[in-house]
């Protein structure tokens, strides 16, 4: 692949009109993604998350923290439950097969877009949201996925160090990922 754009908009003729060299990345139907990636398109695909307004900073962990059990008994189900409390349309997100490249070598890559809005959302609540979500993504799509996180700028210029010993071993974080 030469490039990949990120595209608000994309339509059944989108495939149409951008080079096959290109990787779209987008909001993209199951329906679309199948027939798409069965012609040789390699797509990118960011699905809607909850709570991605200005006014809430795009934070997620106001819908994971509940997600994660003290105790991990069944990983794909925990992965299931982080993924169906942040995603608009759960019933969305890319399926392990979509990984595999078709006859045609098109498959999915998730690709998903992160944002932030300083002041509006403590930093190691916007990392342990993203880290989370990106777990839940990776138990369930398996090792063979591509998985490429797309962080708004904003993260990187604003929201600085995260406390990583918080993050990763207080049990209101994520300690029992």
């Amino acid at each position: 692949m030469t490039f990949a754009y990120f595209l608000d908009a994309l339509t059944d003729r989108t495939p149409k009109e951008v080079p096959k060299n290109i990787v779209l990345i987008g909001e993209i139907s199951n329906t679309q993604r199948q027939e798409w990636r069965d012609n040789g398109r390699v797509l990118g695909m960011s699905c809607a998350l909850k709570g991605q307004s200005t006014g809430t900073g795009f934070d997620l962990w106001p819908y994971i923290k509940d997600a994660i059990p003290e105790e991990i008994k069944n990983e794909k189900r925990v992965a299931e439950k982080i993924l169906n409390s942040t995603l608009v349309y759960p019933d969305e997100f890319q399926t392990r097969q979509e990984s595999i490249p078709s006859k045609k070598r098109g498959h999915t890559i998730w690709m998903q877009d992160f944002e932030f809005t300083p002041n509006k959302a403590k930093p190691n609540d916007v990392y342990a949201g993203i880290t989370a979500m990106l777990w839940a993504g990776r138990t369930l799509l398996g090792d063979q996925a591509s998985i490429i996180p797309v962080p708004a700028s904003s993260i990187f210029k604003n929201l600085g160090d995260p406390d990583l010993n918080k993050i990763l071993n207080k049990k209101h974080y994520l300690k029992a990922l």
